[in-house]
């Protein structure tokens, strides 16, 4: 605030007879809180709002733009605005109004190239199937993006001229080749992950604005060839099984054993979540309602077969001899909750990383963990597969999807196509901007800056900015200079 500024808003004060707020204001100019004026009758009488009374002309063309909903004013209109504010400028009003209107077509057109990335991205994810056999993820991403960039998905029109279009196409083709490889039997399917991986490598060391880091493509490539692989080994389930097994390391059946034990326990807590769920809202409640002399939701058949119906596990193990003769005896649901409860901290892998920590330190564990069960002994003695060498990481992945493979019993060509079909990779491409699309960006950002930041205010971000990419780093960058 400049001095003449805070003369003349001093001097407002006392006009309306507010000596007290204007000794306040002058104590501190940039925090007086100017809301407290519209509770004061001469305020109210002599002002239409704060705006008019600091005389914050920005703010003042932005009301008279909002109420005239975006068209200029008459003639008549602006010699009334004019006598109103003396220091309004036609050639200023008008720019005002051409600059917003202008603005409010580029916030427009952004948020709605926004809205369709998001649709896009849910066609993908609900809607493409067969279509997973030859898009890639980069071409996902690439229709994503811009749909004119893309053979597939419902909107757009290809343009196989254009950049994206030749690495479209090419990327369609090894797709294609890498879903027939998929079909061959043997030692052949090896060939489908190393097109998959050499097209990661390709869109790595070119100026694709889509690519994968290391980390990801070699991740992806072994998790590619070790479907492929596991497919093959296990066209004969038992001697696939039997086969991974004795490829093992003692580490990786350790944390093999501990995954799958992980896995029936946490799906045995789950059928107890789904029971309360469906009841009331969770088991430690319905066990409890014996207590209270109220009907139990769940009677002790029910409570019976849900613990027989548990996968095997340690937690099993324990629960079983509770329900053993329910003939004889009611269920003790305390004791029955109790492990639940147990097993419900012992699989949590923050409190076994926890543990396994004191150990290394040689430190004493607590009492509830000394009186643990057997699986969290295993749990905390167990290499994580994180520790593993890169070969133990490989054996474990193996023997993990060795077992998927036994259960369903399928045959290597289906394993590896359906694969293909419902998405081998977890590594998303990055889109990293090209030296193209890094000048273009900048070039926006000062276009809107330069035209727009008239608008805005450097205290606050304009609420565009919430939905415009674009719009928040051009404030951002101005509201910093």
């Amino acid at each position: 605030m400049t001095p003449e500024q805070i003369d003349v808003i001093y001097n407002k004060l006392q006009e309306i007879n507010r000596n007290d707020l204007a000794d306040l204001f002058m104590s501190n100019p940039e925090g007086f809180d100017y809301s407290v004026l519209e509770s004061d009758p001469n305020f109210v009488e002599s002002y239409k709002n704060v705006a008019d009374f600091v005389g914050d002309k920005s703010k003042i063309k932005s009301q008279i733009y909002t109420q005239l909903d975006g068209k200029f004013p008459t003639q008549e209109r602006f010699e009334y605005l004019q006598e109103q504010y003396p220091w309004l400028s036609k050639a200023e009003l008008k720019d005002w109004f051409d600059k917003t209107n202008e603005y409010k077509k580029m916030y427009e057109a952004e948020r709605e190239a926004e809205a369709g990335k998001t649709r896009r991205k849910q066609e993908i994810d609900k809607e493409w199937f067969l279509q997973n056999l030859l898009a890639s993820d980069y071409s996902k991403q690439r229709y994503i993006d811009d749909p004119n960039a893309s053979i597939f998905g419902k909107e757009g029109s290809f343009d196989p001229y254009s950049t994206q279009g030749q690495e479209e196409l090419q990327d369609v083709i090894l797709g294609g080749t890498g879903a027939v490889a998929d079909l061959l039997p043997g030692a052949g399917a090896l060939i489908a992950p190393s097109i998959r991986t050499g097209r990661d490598v390709l869109h790595y060391f070119s100026d694709s604005p889509y690519k994968k880091s290391v980390r990801d493509i070699g991740r992806d490539a072994a998790l590619d060839y070790g479907i492929n692989t596991a497919a093959w080994l296990l066209a004969n389930a038992r001697k696939g099984a039997k086969a991974a097994t004795e490829l093992s390391s003692n580490d990786v059946k350790r944390a093999v054993n501990l995954a799958n034990e992980n896995s029936a326990i946490h799906e045995g807590l789950g059928m107890v979540e789904a029971t309360g769920a469906s009841r009331i809202q969770s088991l430690p409640e319905i066990l409890s309602y014996r207590k209270k002399g109220v009907a139990n939701p769940i009677n002790d058949i029910e409570l019976k077969n849900l613990i027989m119906d548990m996968p095997e596990s340690s937690m099993k193990q324990e629960l079983m001899p509770l329900v053993a003769d329910i003939k004889k005896r009611p269920i003790n649901r305390a004791e029955v909750n109790e492990i639940i409860q147990k097993y419900q901290k012992e699989t949590n892998p923050a409190y076994q990383a926890n543990l396994r920590a004191k150990l290394k330190q040689d430190k004493f564990l607590p009492d509830d963990a000394r009186y643990g069960s057997p699986y969290l002994e295993r749990a905390i003695t167990t290499k994580p597969v994180s520790e593993l060498t890169r070969p133990e990481q490989a054996s474990y992945l193996f023997n993990r999807l060795s077992a998927q493979v036994n259960k369903g019993k399928l045959g290597q060509m289906l394993v590896q196509e359906g694969a293909t079909v419902t998405g081998r990779t977890s590594g998303k491409p990055n889109v990293i901007e090209t030296a193209l699309q890094k000048k273009e960006r900048e070039d926006s950002i000062e276009r809107i800056i330069n035209n727009y930041s008239l608008l805005w205010n450097k205290k606050s971000p304009p609420p565009e900015a919430k939905d415009s990419p674009l719009i928040k780093a051009a404030w951002e960058r101005w509201s910093k200079e």
